[in-house]
């Protein structure tokens, strides 16, 4: 079966967009809530997710300091 091999990683993916086609057909929903979930939880859990599975090296914090001061001070200023 090692035709299956490489297409065993996507599989999952086109059943889930399968899965979300069929829903939308058969459930109308806002959309605006979903994106509000998404934008507020799902996207920050996904960089804390980043963030804690890979070592931090004080050059990495250095650098993400340093972006946060100036996004910081863009929206000061």
């Amino acid at each position: 079966m090692e035709v299956l091999k490489p297409v065993s990683a996507v599989i999952p993916v086109f059943l889930l967009i399968a899965a979300g086609f069929l829903f939308a057909h058969w459930k109308k929903i806002s959309l605006a809530s979903v994106t509000e979930i998404i934008v507020y939880l799902g996207t920050p859990c996904l960089v804390f997710g980043s963030l804690a599975s890979k070592p931090l090296y004080v050059a990495d914090i250095a650098v993400l300091f340093s972006g946060i001061a100036i996004m910081f001070a863009a929206v000061v200023c």
